[in-house]
């Protein structure tokens, strides 16, 4: 009967450490699902920012350069003062920056602006 009452007592113990580590797997899953859903949550709403950034700074440019039509030229013959990342097509063409592929002229500019309404504010 005492080897009864000692296996009785250490199947119990066993019980309880098989219980607790089940309760702990199923709180760390519930923590790391609400913490996936916290980050997917996050994602969404900032993600709804940057397009909204992304598009007011295209509309913003958009009007500037409608505004500034006539300075676009100066702005391609320039690109080491107006574009931060240079062309490596200029370089392999044997172009430089003075002498850009695109010149503008003031009938063709006026032309496409007639053509193209929705691009110029």
């Amino acid at each position: 009967m005492n080897m009864s009452k000692s296996s009785q007592r250490g199947s119990a113990l066993l019980t309880v450490f098989v219980l607790t580590s089940l309760m702990l797997v199923i709180a760390l899953g519930l923590l790391t699902y609400s913490n996936n859903v916290r980050f997917r949550a996050i994602f969404s709403a900032r993600s709804q920012n940057r397009q909204s950034c992304a598009e007011a700074g295209l509309l913003l440019a958009r009007n500037y350069y409608a505004a500034n039509w006539i300075l676009l030229p100066t702005f391609l013959a320039n690109p080491d003062i107006y574009d931060p990342f240079p062309a490596t097509w200029m370089t392999a063409s044997g172009k430089t920056p003075s002498t850009p592929t695109l010149s503008l002229s003031a009938p063709f500019v006026t032309a496409f602006h007639q053509a193209h309404p929705e691009l110029f504010a």
